[in-house]
């Protein structure tokens, strides 16, 4: 699972999987949520620090 950061309108359509409210934002119980997938690798590094990035973006959204 690979996600780019981006404002395009193609995108706008498009929740990431971890986006369980699909409002464009990681919240902390979405983060919380990959974070445990992570540790029990269902994710990789870079999927994770993805979604941290995410995460940090906060209202901003990732679309």
């Amino acid at each position: 699972m690979t996600w780019t950061a981006s404002k395009n309108e193609s995108d706008i359509s498009k929740y990431h999987s971890y986006d369980s409210n699909q409002d464009y934002v990681i919240d902390r119980s979405e983060l919380s949520k990959a974070i445990n997938d992570y540790y029990a690798g269902k994710l990789s590094f870079k999927d994770i620090s993805q979604i941290i990035d995410y995460w940090q973006l906060g209202s901003e959204g990732y679309c």
